[in-house]
């Protein structure tokens, strides 16, 4: 089956194994996440300028990510007990663009958040908010380095491998460790986004953890 709101250069595959659906372009052409284009729309500011490579650091998008933070503390707070206001977390946000999140996190916890992502002018709004980063083009998280929360919020369904990844970032997790997981609901809209490659209904997400 195909989704219509793509155009015919993709085609979509459903695994009977797992229950996620994947969709693949046919010439291979992918997202260039580490140039910010992903994440740019000029629309959202008017602007009239001869150099439109000339942007503030934070767009409409990005207020929009902020605001993420309230219910994914909200779910920590309701399901686990991984946050502790009296002790320090060692805290990866991986995919985390600018760093918004850690530091929604920063001015109500004890963290210590460090931002992976593969958009540069990201990790640099981040670096100046004073977190640790890594440039996921250039290098992975530290084998020697383990995590009381990661967060992945909107990520997995741009990822090829969707399990590979999470293995790897299972072991990056401390023994009673939080692996805190949003994606797009498979009958939703979400692979109208043609940076949107996995989809998963409930079963198929639970599939796809590396229990």
């Amino acid at each position: 089956f195909g989704f219509p709101q793509k155009s015919n250069d993709w085609k979509s595959f459903f695994c009977f194994n797992c229950g996620s659906v994947s969709e693949f372009k046919l010439h291979n052409k992918k997202e260039i996440y580490a140039s910010s284009s992903y994440r740019q729309n000029k629309d959202h500011f008017n602007i009239k300028s001869d150099d439109e490579n000339v942007l503030p650091p934070i767009d409409p998008w990005s207020t929009h990510t902020y605001y993420r933070w309230i219910e994914i503390y909200s779910n920590l707070i309701k399901f686990t007990n991984v946050l502790n206001k009296n002790v320090a977390l060692n805290h990866l946000d991986y995919g985390g663009y600018n760093g918004f999140l850690p530091h929604a996190l920063a001015q109500i916890l004890k963290i210590n958040s460090t931002v992976a992502d593969l958009d540069k002018r990201g990790l640099n709004i981040a670096s100046s908010l004073g977190f640790e980063t890594i440039d996921l083009s250039i290098k992975n998280i530290p084998s020697d380095k383990k995590y009381d929360l990661i967060t992945m919020i909107h990520v997995l369904e741009h990822i090829d491998e969707p399990k590979k990844l999470l293995l790897s970032l299972k072991n990056s997790l401390e023994s009673k460790g939080i692996l805190y997981i949003e994606v797009p609901n498979l009958f939703g809209i979400p692979m109208q986004s043609e940076s949107h490659i996995s989809s998963f209904t409930l079963e198929s997400f639970i599939r796809n953890m590396p229990i």
